[in-house]
């Protein structure tokens, strides 16, 4: 007697299973990215520093550490030192006694949380080195699209973050750098007119970091 072996072959998946599977991971790293930015994580800015000691080595999205020591939404004022004023007045940043166990330097710690969410896109990981670099220059984009839309969901019409802290300038800054200021402010007033939710916001962000010449094209 013989027999034949019959092929069964299941139905696909519909397109809508496969989106809605796409969706529910990328907002599993949203929710990651999230606890390292309100996390206990907080690299020292030393001299002699290099870009490689954090994209060596594994993401940090998975870790668990301790929630910041800052205490949560309270309100303060960080007064924005732009990249203009301190090349033009030649401004040396003097961190050496920066109190990195209860503060953080949060336009430089974002573009670390986000080089840490990067490197841990399935996509990071099957790139030859030369093109992990380029990746990771979309980190800075990143970092300031995080930042606008934590203060649009925090109903802040300039940069505001989970410490509470809230970027302030003078007139005279306004002036000086007006690209600097309006970064602050800019991409939040465009999230509000467009009245993002987070599945909306987390999709345009891959976009950003993937392509980060479509930011050039929103600006």
């Amino acid at each position: 007697e013989k027999y034949q072996d019959v092929l069964i072959l299941s139905h696909p998946k519909p397109i809508e299973s496969l989106l809605d599977k796409i969706m529910l991971d990328l907002l599993i790293l949203e929710n990651a990215h999230d606890r390292l930015r309100t996390s206990s994580y907080c690299p020292k800015f030393v001299e002699g520093l290099k870009i490689e000691e954090f994209i060596l080595g594994p993401s940090k999205l998975g870790v668990t550490f301790h929630p910041m020591k800052s205490q949560a939404y309270e309100p303060t004022s960080a007064n924005l030192v732009t990249v203009e004023v301190v090349i033009k007045n030649k401004i040396c940043m003097d961190l050496s006694n920066f109190d990195y166990a209860n503060k953080k330097l949060w336009m430089f710690h974002d573009v670390i949380y986000s080089i840490e969410f990067i490197k841990a896109l399935s996509v990071y990981q099957q790139l030859e080195d030369c093109s992990k670099r380029a990746l990771i220059a979309s980190a800075l984009a990143c970092s300031n699209f995080k930042a606008a839309f934590y203060s649009y969901t925090h109903y802040s019409d300039r940069t505001y973050y989970p410490d509470g802290g809230t970027m302030s300038w003078s007139k005279e800054i306004q002036a000086q750098a007006p690209g600097s200021t309006r970064m602050h402010t800019g991409i939040i007033a465009a999230i509000r007119e467009a009245k993002l939710d987070v599945r909306e916001y987390t999709l345009l962000k891959m976009i950003i970091v993937l392509n980060p010449r479509k930011l050039e094209a929103m600006n």
